[in-house]
């Protein structure tokens, strides 16, 4: 891996300004990616090796869809981030963003997405590859050739080295530090992968985060359950609701959603209902047997 100073590099304008990281466009086209003060002590106080993981990063042959980095980036002596590729497309929230009513109701589009999302990460997981932070959708880019990237790559965990964050909206990080998810401290099994590609289907096709399951139901007052879920969308296939609820058995293996997705598009129809949430749409969606 190369290793270039900051100030050989011209920066044309800020991308993405975050607490864990500064994103700029470089002047050569590609993207330069600087670790906030806040990721440096994270990586420091659980002794995880960031400056390993980009040197030693390299091409993975099955998964050309995570985007490797092309140099170490140092001010002086010290690490500090690293250049990549910039991947020209739109982001997995902005995909969503502008779906049309039609395409919300297509649940064979939603199966396509989702199954290729899918693919990429079960290759990835043969190569000792897990996602920690799949469900931070502004990590998947939608290209131009229909093609989905992942670029991240910090973020992922690749062999012996961790990523440190773990995505919000899979609900409670503490949750998932027992066997079935954790091999170690902040070293995941395929299983976060499992739930998180689950969440991220239901999110997407249905609009339901099945983050509120254990929450308390305002109207009832009684906690949600998996079951409340199902009889909201009229979901009613036990193969697909099994899957779903493995993932909230600590004792269980998660199990892919596979060609399910595609069960689903050919079992039911869906209706999806537009209402004003603040200044946001929100979508409510309704499962109907064919």
């Amino acid at each position: 891996m190369e290793k270039v100073q900051l100030n050989s590099l011209k920066t044309v304008k800020l991308i993405s300004n975050r607490e864990a990281s500064f994103v700029y466009l470089l002047s050569d086209g590609s993207v330069l990616k600087i670790f906030s003060s806040i990721t440096n002590l994270y990586y420091k106080e659980f002794g995880f090796d960031l400056e390993g993981k980009i040197l030693n990063s390299k091409p993975i042959d099955n998964v050309p869809e995570i985007v490797i980095p092309n140099s170490a980036v140092y001010r002086g002596s010290e690490f500090i981030g690293y250049t990549t590729k910039y991947i020209d497309g739109i982001n997995y929230g902005e995909w969503d963003a502008r779906l049309s009513m039609d395409e919300r109701c297509d649940l064979t589009m939603y199966a396509n997405v989702y199954s290729k999302i899918e693919d990429i990460v079960k290759r990835a997981n043969e190569k000792n590859i897990v996602f920690p932070d799949l469900l931070t959708v502004e990590n998947m880019i939608f290209t131009k050739d229909n093609e989905i990237k992942f670029i991240d790559y910090d973020g992922l965990q690749i062999d012996d080295y961790n990523g440190i964050s773990i995505s919000k909206a899979l609900g409670e990080p503490k949750i998932h530090f027992i066997p079935k998810y954790e091999r170690g401290r902040l070293h995941f099994t395929n299983n976060l992968d499992i739930k998180s590609l689950v969440f991220l289907y239901f999110i997407t096709a249905f609009n339901i985060s099945l983050a509120n399951i254990g929450k308390i139901n305002r109207e009832t007052l009684k906690p949600i359950t998996v079951d409340d879920i199902f009889e909201m969308i009229g979901l009613d296939d036990d193969d697909i609701k099994h899957k779903v609820w493995l993932c909230f058995k600590d004792e269980c293996q998660n199990v892919f959603l596979g060609d399910d997705v595609f069960k689903i598009a050919e079992s039911y129809n869906m209706t999806c209902y537009p209402y004003n949430y603040g200044e946001k749409t929100k979508y409510i969606k309704r499962l109907e047997r064919k």
